[in-house]
């Protein structure tokens, strides 16, 4: 009797441990910002001028874990830290390549207008993200345009725009600083700080969390990282633009993310 009471209290104890190891799952991403130029769209909501940068919290040992993009705890923290790491070198090279107008092939022809139509206030506009060249196509106007953009490894607290940890302020302030070297040479240069969910979660959410992030980093790069206002802007889209609608966990996972895009 006392054997059978003994297996039976270690299952239990078992059954205890797994069911407290579980964690939960959630979406999020970026939407519009501070003083950005005229952008024709009344899907992207824009934001009022940035805030003073929040007080940075101590560190954070929750165990929640979320999606890319969100707080995670242990090894899977380390895990979408090292998916999205960032190499200035190639961040540099990237952002230094100007926009250029092209012509569109039939592929990506086919590729836009499959897209999220955009309705704007003048005609509609067209956007396509290539994630292997890492290039945006937009099409509005009667213009297409190739802008190269770089994705920045931030996490945020769950369901806030709250910065994670000092891998996502490390790799802020390394983004700040190409951008500020590539303006030195190029004064004209514009980028833009651009926000984007997965198709999980509703699409009022996931505007509102992206509006709030986006600002966020926003804030960040030019209050806190000396980027200059001028050379600054940012938007969010939501889950307009989500590559992976049905996709896999990592896939999602791509698909919440916050770019720089240089747009001029």
């Amino acid at each position: 009797m006392k054997k059978y009471l003994s297996t039976f209290l270690s299952t239990m104890a078992v059954m205890t441990l797994a069911a407290s190891a579980q964690v939960t799952h959630s979406t999020t991403e970026v939407t519009e910002i501070v003083p950005a130029p005229p952008v024709n769209s009344t899907t992207v909501t824009e934001i009022a001028p940035a805030v003073p940068a929040p007080t940075v919290r101590g560190q954070i040992t929750t165990t929640t874990t979320t999606n890319a993009g969100e707080a995670v705890a242990g090894h899977e923290l380390g895990t979408l830290q090292e998916m999205h790491r960032m190499d200035p070198v190639v961040v540099r090279r990237q952002l230094s390549i100007r926009p250029q107008t092209v012509v569109l092939t039939p592929e990506q022809r086919t590729a836009l207008d499959r897209t999220v139509i955009i309705e704007s206030r003048t005609e509609p506009v067209r956007r396509v993200y290539n994630i292997e060249r890492n290039v945006v196509i937009v099409e509005e106007q009667g213009e297409s345009r190739e802008m190269p953009y770089v994705t920045v490894p931030v996490l945020f607290v769950v369901d806030t725009a709250e910065l994670l940890d000092a891998e996502s302020r490390m790799a802020l302030e390394q983004t700040a600083g190409v951008i500020n070297e590539i303006a030195q040479t190029d004064p004209n240069a514009l980028f833009d700080v651009e926000g984007h969910t997965s198709t999980e979660g509703g699409a009022e959410h996931n505007m509102r969390l992206s509006i709030e992030r986006a600002k966020r980093v926003y804030t960040e790069l030019t209050q806190r990282y000396g980027v200059p206002p001028t050379s600054l802007t940012a938007h969010g889209y939501g889950l307009n633009y989500a590559s992976f609608p049905q996709g896999t966990e990592q896939e999602l996972q791509l698909d919440r993310r916050v770019l720089v895009v240089r747009t001029r």
